[in-house]
């Protein structure tokens, strides 16, 4: 309603001695409108914070094993294009705030013979270094292959650098 709104145009920096902007005419109207500007705002800085980590992430993740590799998102819109492409929840506000946070971290498992096709997506804890889910279209779980390069994963990387945190 018109509170949310009120708080959606202070976060657009909206003049709010303005009475057009402070009662609007159409408050339904008006309200959506600056909701889209709002998440707009907000995907543009996921966007930036988690392209500042992408070169560190992909040196800290680098990892390939047999026919499979490990890519990083270069920015939020990869990781929502990735939700989309295996019809799955990491493209929501919640991955992207948590990455951007450095709370957990989004990584793409990839076929060498389809470096860009979406295969499986990763969520690591940043915090244990502790992979939390790995799912593929649909949320399938992992095939035998996809567990094999995980594990190899965990032990070549991410028990690695659990370690070296806790130096």
């Amino acid at each position: 309603g018109w509170k949310d709104y009120i708080k959606n145009c202070k976060l657009m920096q909206y003049d709010l001695t303005n009475e057009f902007i402070l009662f609007p005419k159409n408050l339904k109207r008006e309200h959506d409108k600056v909701m889209k500007l709002v998440k707009v705002e907000n995907t543009k800085k996921l966007n930036r914070l988690i392209e500042q980590k992408h070169e560190i992430l992909s040196k800290l993740y680098e990892f390939e094993y047999k026919d499979f590799f490990i890519a990083v998102a270069k920015n939020a819109d990869e990781i929502i294009k990735e939700g989309q492409n295996l019809h799955h929840c990491v493209g929501g506000i919640s991955y992207l705030e948590g990455m951007a946070l450095g709370n957990n971290n989004i990584i793409f498992i990839r076929k060498k013979q389809e470096p860009s096709k979406s295969f499986y997506t990763m969520e690591i804890q940043t915090s244990r270094n502790k992979i939390i889910q790995c799912r593929g279209k649909t949320n399938d779980d992992m095939t035998p292959e996809v567990e094999e390069f995980v594990e190899k994963f965990k032990n070549k990387k991410l028990n690695k650098i659990h370690r070296n945190k806790a130096v």
